[in-house]
């Protein structure tokens, strides 16, 4: 179960650092918007990087609070609040957005990493939910 959960701890990590140093999203490329008056704005992308960095660090507190969790009903519900956290990090950039163009670095690199990253945090919180009911059945506790 610690290995499960300093997973998740990681993947938290990995989460928050994909969008700016791992796989930066346009804006650090030197890509902008420009507008109609001259000005430059950040990209969709920017926005969906920096609400995926506040779920990553996140995910990494309620990952480390699931670490040091010693009821077991807490260790289900935090297992259910990473998997939700999961499935966000995945739908993120399907509702706030990212460029349309393939050639876009945000494309080709932050978002298939983001959704790797998603499914990897969802399928570890499965996991240990079911390690957690299945010691609760074992033990008769309802």
């Amino acid at each position: 179960m610690r290995l499960i959960v300093a997973l998740m701890i990681v993947t938290g990590v990995v989460v928050a650092l994909i969008p700016h140093y791992i796989f930066p999203v346009c804006q650090y490329e030197g890509k902008f918007v420009e507008t109609k008056g001259g000005g430059l704005i950040p990209m969709r992308c920017t926005y969906t990087a920096r609400v995926e960095t506040i779920i990553g660090v996140g995910l990494t507190f309620v990952s480390l609070m699931l670490l040091i969790a010693r009821e077991k009903e807490t260790r289900v519900f935090l297992s259910i609040v990473i998997a939700a956290k999961g499935l966000a990090v995945i739908l993120v950039p399907e509702f706030i957005g990212f460029c349309q163009s393939p050639m876009m670095p945000c494309v080709s690199g932050t978002v298939p990493a983001l959704r790797i990253a998603g499914g990897a945090v969802f399928l570890l919180s499965l996991i240990s939910l079911f390690i957690e009911l299945k010691g609760k059945k074992a033990t008769g506790v309802d």
